[in-house]
């Protein structure tokens, strides 16, 4: 008995020692995504909170723990609400959004929702992950405005023509009558 006794404490220590070794892997791969994490409970509670997210969004984790997602990241109530549905669907649910940054700076987020479920299988919050797309969807806006300024340079151009060229007859008109005068 005391054999046995003996190798279940090991068995227990080695076991002890995968799970926090797994848990500090997860933690260190969480950390390591470019891209921002956050996970709430089925009321939208912010429950974690990654790196990525804290330099996006310049809030900090300690600060934003236990508070709602709206509260940090805006009303986004038009892409999303936390509801039943939403933590049964299967395909998870993408969307672009206007935020601010903890010091007011507006960015644009692209964000993706999937439903978190639990150990026994069932969903008990969100996860979301979330990337920066602020200067991407600046330069889009520079390359819509250039456009527009182009098109109205080929149609001024065009107006330009359909001026000169009465303006031309016209012109000749008053040579050949001053000539002749």
């Amino acid at each position: 008995i005391a054999e046995r006794l003996q190798l279940s404490h090991l068995a227990l220590t080695q076991a002890t020692q995968n799970l926090a070794n797994l848990q500090a892997f997860n933690e260190r791969i969480i950390e390591s995504i470019h891209s921002g994490l956050v996970t709430t409970d089925i009321n939208g509670n912010i429950l974690s909170f990654n790196r990525a997210a804290e330099e996006i969004t310049q809030h900090k984790a300690n600060q934003v723990i236990k508070r709602t997602f709206f509260d940090v990241f805006g009303d986004l109530s038009n892409y999303l609400t936390f509801s039943p549905e939403l933590l049964n669907t299967s395909k998870p649910i993408r969307f672009t959004a206007s935020c601010l940054s903890a010091f007011g700076r507006q960015m644009y987020l692209g964000i993706t929702a999937s439903p978190l479920s639990g150990e026994d299988g069932k969903p008990n919050g969100l996860v979301f992950s979330f990337q920066d797309l602020t200067e991407i969807i600046k330069l889009e806006q520079e390359i819509r405005r250039r456009d527009r300024l182009a098109a109205m340079g080929k149609m001024a151009a065009g107006i330009a023509h359909e001026i000169r060229n009465p303006l031309a007859a016209m012109r000749g008109s008053i040579q050949v009558l001053r000539s002749e005068l």
